[in-house]
């Protein structure tokens, strides 16, 4: 019989913290969202470092303007277009991969596989000359 008890009261603790923690969860959730918005978006006013770490006034208009946008149900994607339709592409820190862009995307891969092929030619030339008839050795 005590058992049975302990167990009704225990489920009903847990129904209870479920119950407060579900507000609590939507209102971090809607602020990692805004946070990870933060660190997308440039600030306008030099276009030097995002506006989560930037101080100047025109990044802290845009953190508030950011949270209002969410609280009101926009998506990541609409507060996004919306700064890009204000600002243009240079708002966001990650230029879009389209275009003239995408070669930024490309770019590392393209000079990896150059210097590969340009130490390989190196390493076959050398090998080459090194067990050539006429090599002296």
């Amino acid at each position: 019989m005590r058992q049975g008890a302990a167990l009704a009261a225990l489920l009903v603790c847990c129904f209870i913290l479920v119950a407060d923690a579900e507000p609590a969860s939507a209102t971090g959730s809607a602020e990692a969202r805004a946070r990870a918005l933060e660190m997308k978006l440039m600030a306008p006013c030099c276009f030097t470092q995002t506006i989560d770490q930037h101080e100047s006034e025109a990044a802290q208009q845009m953190r508030a303007e950011l949270r209002a946008w969410l609280a009101e149900g926009l998506s990541d994607e609409q507060v996004l277009d919306r700064y890009v339709a204000r600002y243009g592409a240079r708002i966001l820190a990650v230029p879009p991969s389209q275009g003239f862009n995408r070669l930024l995307y490309w770019m590392p891969y393209l000079v990896t596989l150059v210097l590969f092929i340009g130490v390989c030619v190196t390493l076959w030339v050398w090998y080459r000359r090194a067990h050539s008839p006429g090599a002296s050795g």
